[in-house]
């Protein structure tokens, strides 16, 4: 058996025992966000810390469900809260409970950062190398953040600094539950993860107003945009319907496709970061041989026509084809790397001459970095920022310039004109975590890890096309799994789980 999966005997549906632990934990996990969505539209954001107090005595006592709890609120948490929806009264209320994801990592990401300092001998020096520079990076993050206060909003800066940190945060927890969870657990919790929103993703595309009406989808988006215009575009289901009908691949611009496609936003009620979420898990079902959850995800990611998703699937499966062939790991680096550099190029080329927005947006970022190669602040400029919820968000006037008046829709280029030069200390970061995955890892683990090492290199790439690839779908989960991948890079301590910890 190759990658995170258990050993070849026991590989039949991730194993049965393990399977039945993931579904009551899911229960478990399920329970736990519908009862904090009913306690924030009671006491507030109290309600909210309660939730991280929990999520860090689950993660310090029962590993297994904390990780179940984290990758639900990664991928559940929006249905939940539609499920809720009638206890919520505000939109102030319906923000506070959207925080739940990042306070559950954070408690976690607590706990496991305390686990690890107490045990730093036993952390080898390249995984050392990786946090270290994981800290940097976070360390220059916190104190943009401050500057990005100053220079935008509160809200500006703190919705970009969470997004930033997240990497770093989910690289430490994914070490520590490599140690705390057995690889038959793992396995099986991402196997069940992939069923559940593929089943949901087949569901909605199959019967789109029958599970909107369901989970009150266009009740859930009116109060997601209840302080902008947007608003008004959802009064009904067909009106949600008819706006998730996009153009194929969402190309815009004078090249656009003519090819209008309901895009599926799964329970994240975000097709994009669905799409990330889904590409996540078909590669790890790839790795684990399931071909059959692999193709149904992989499919569900294709009906989406999300292109970041998609290139990294497709990237991903051709370097490990290459590398397979006599295992020339030189040869898989350079075609990744010729790879990477077409993508980047024809997508740049592509995006100017059909004036995409999202090339806008990055060449905003280039040429607020040569204004200003020090930055501006986290938190100034971007779509989740003042500016670009404001009227100078005009993107006729952009294609008009050949530019954005500023950084918006390009995850790079929005990092760029928030930081400035301090943008390599990513690079820097992500280097190492790659490095780890293709020179420092159990040979057995060739699959997942061939894998891992070049969907995150072409995530790092995506970051020009789409901001999205900073969200807890995308690379959250990524370094997710870097760090289970990693995390047993330790002398001297044993990564065998004990009997307690296998039953978690």
């Amino acid at each position: 058996m190759q990658a995170i999966a258990i050993p070849e005997s026991d590989r039949s549906s991730a194993g049965n025992p393990a399977i039945s632990n993931i579904v009551v934990y899911c229960v478990i996990s399920m329970l736990i966000l519908l009862m904090t969505v009913m306690a924030v539209a009671v006491v507030g954001a109290p309600a909210i810390m309660a939730l991280g107090m929990l999520a860090l005595l689950i993660s310090a006592f029962v590993p297994g469900l904390g990780l179940v709890l984290l990758l639900s609120s990664i991928t559940l948490q929006n249905l939940v809260l539609a499920l809720g929806l009638d206890l919520i009264e505000s939109p102030d209320t319906f923000k506070t409970f959207q925080s739940a994801s990042f306070i559950i990592t954070t408690a976690i990401f607590s706990h496991a950062l305390a686990y690890l300092f107490l045990r730093q001998r036993t952390l080898s020096r390249p995984l050392r190398s990786a946090l270290f520079a994981a800290a940097v990076f976070g360390f220059v993050i916190g104190v943009y953040t401050i500057i990005g206060m100053r220079a935008s909003t509160l809200l500006s800066a703190g919705s970009y600094a969470r997004l930033y940190f997240l990497g770093g945060m989910s690289l430490v927890i994914g070490v520590v539950a490599c140690r705390r969870t057995s690889k038959q657990f793992r396995s099986a919790l991402f196997f069940v993860t992939t069923v559940l929103l593929c089943g949901y993703g087949v569901i909605e595309f199959l019967f789109p107003e029958y599970l909107y009406n369901l989970v009150s989808a266009d009740a859930f988006q009116r109060m997601k945009f209840a302080d902008t215009a947007t608003a008004g575009q959802f009064s009904s289901i067909q009106d949600l319907v008819r706006n998730s009908t996009r153009s194929y691949l969402n190309l815009s611009g004078q090249y656009g496709l003519d090819l209008a496609f309901l895009r599926i936003m799964g329970p994240n009620f975000h097709a994009i970061s669905y799409a990330y979420a889904l590409s996540f898990l078909a590669l790890i079902e790839y790795a684990e041989r399931r071909f059959l959850t692999f193709l149904i995800a992989a499919a569900l990611v294709l009906l989406i026509g999300a292109k970041g998703p998609l290139i990294i699937i497709t990237l991903s499966i051709a370097t490990l084809f290459i590398a397979r062939r006599g295992r020339r790991s030189r040869l898989s680096r350079f075609t990744l790397i010729a790879m990477l550099l077409i993508y980047a190029v024809v997508g740049v080329s592509y995006g100017v001459k059909s004036a995409d927005y999202h090339i806008l947006g990055f060449l905003a970022g280039v040429q607020g970095f040569k204004e200003k190669p020090l930055g501006r602040g986290v938190g100034v400029g971007g779509n989740l920022s003042e500016l670009g919820k404001s009227n100078e968000k005009d993107f006729t006037e952009f294609q008009h310039q050949g530019v954005a008046s500023f950084a918006l829709e390009s995850g790079l280029g929005v990092l760029l004109y928030q930081i400035g030069m301090f943008t390599v200390l990513l690079f820097w970061f992500l280097f190492k975590v790659i490095r780890l995955l293709r020179k420092h890892v159990d040979p057995s683990n060739f699959r997942i890890r061939t894998i891992t090492a070049s969907a995150v290199a072409t995530l790092l790439i995506t970051g020009i096309f789409q901001e999205e690839v900073f969200s807890p779908a995308a690379w959250g989960l990524w370094m997710l799994l870097s760090g289970i991948l990693v995390g047993n890079l330790s002398p001297g301590l044993s990564n065998k789980p004990t009997k307690w910890e296998y039953s978690r």
